[in-house]
C-alpha cells in the first residue's frame, strides 16, 4: 500500500503525519507506525500522528499518536505543534482549528508561515512531592498526566543533571 504523508518537526522531535480521514489504515495503524519509524528501513521519526474525523463533532478533527513501537499514546505534545499547519495543508482554515485526542480537546493556531502553537488540555492527575532515590540521593519529583505522564524534577543547573540516567531511574507512576 502507498501511504502519502508529511513529516515535520515539532520542537526537535520528527513526526509522520498522515491525513487518516479515510481510515485506509484501520486495524493496521499501529503495523504502519512500527515500519515507517525504522529508521533504518522505514521513513524514520519518533512518531506518526493521524488526523481523522472527529465522530463527537466536538471539534474539528480527532488526533491519534503512535509511538515506533505502534503503541497509541494519548499525546506529544512537541508533535501536537505540527497539527494546526498540517491542518491548514489539509485545507482547514480560520486562525485556529480545535483538534480531540485520547486526552482532551486542544487548539492550535499557524503563528507566521510555519510555527504551530497548540493550548493543551489541563494537566490531569497531578501529584507533587514524590518522593524518588535517584543514584542514592532522595529527592522529590512532580508529576502530572497530559495524555502522556510526565515527571518534572527542579535543579538550579539543567546542564549538570545526567538526564538518561535519571530517566532511567524514575519509576512509573
Amino acid at each position: 500500500m502507498i501511504v502519502s504523508f508529511v513529516k515535520m518537526s515539532g520542537a526537535g522531535n520528527d513526526m509522520i503525519l498522515v491525513d487518516h480521514r479515510a481510515r485506509f489504515l484501520e486495524g493496521h495503524e499501529a503495523e504502519f507506525a512500527r515500519v515507517a519509524c525504522d529508521r533504518r528501513d522505514g521513513v524514520g521519526a519518533d512518531g506518526v500522528i493521524l488526523l481523522e474525523p472527529d465522530d463527537t463533532s466536538v471539534a474539528d478533527f480527532f488526533i491519534r499518536f503512535f509511538n515506533p513501537d505502534g503503541g497509541e499514546y494519548g499525546l506529544c505534545g512537541n508533535g501536537a505543534r505540527c497539527v494546526p499547519r498540517f491542518a491548514r495543508e489539509l485545507g482547514f482554515s480560520g486562525a485556529s482549528v480545535t483538534f480531540r485526542s485520547l486526552s482532551g480537546i486542544h487548539e492550535g493556531r499557524v503563528i507566521g508561515e510555519e510555527r504551530g502553537r497548540v493550548t493543551l488540555a489541563p494537566v490531569r492527575a497531578l501529584r507533587l512531592d514524590i518522593p524518588v532515590d535517584l543514584e542514592g540521593v532522595p529527592r522529590t519529583m512532580d508529576w502530572g498526566d497530559i495524555g502522556v505522564p510526565h515527571g518534572v524534577f527542579w535543579v538550579d543547573d539543567v546542564d549538570a543533571v545526567p538526564i538518561a540516567a535519571w530517566g532511567a531511574l524514575v519509576p512509573l507512576v
